[in-house]
């Protein structure tokens, strides 16, 4: 496979999210609230979610799971990323470099 760079990713809330670009309208970016935790497909979910031992996982939305949050490793910044292509030209596997 050959690696090729995208881009940079701006971090400023520790945290990173992969979704698709037709689901952020039903993202609620609320406030962080220090209730009991959630998972749901917001910031506070993103929140809880990342701070888990696990360091993220999925949000949900209606049921439906349409992002993994997860904790940028080293906090706030911009972190490269890498495509993977294959054979055929099509990107199967991205690299964010946050160290």
């Amino acid at each position: 496979m050959e690696k090729v760079y995208l881009g940079h990713v701006a971090v400023d809330s520790g945290q990173l999210m992969v979704t698709d670009p037709s689901y952020v309208r039903d993202f609620d970016n609320n406030n962080f609230e220090d209730a009991e935790p959630d998972n749901s497909y917001s910031y506070n979910g993103s929140c809880h979610t990342t701070l888990n031992e696990d360091g993220g996982g999925m949000l949900q939305h209606n049921g439906i799971y349409l992002g993994v949050a997860f904790s940028s490793g080293y906090g706030d910044g911009r972190y490269p990323v890498y495509g993977y292509m294959n054979k055929d030209q099509r990107i199967t596997k991205v690299e964010i470099l946050m160290d």
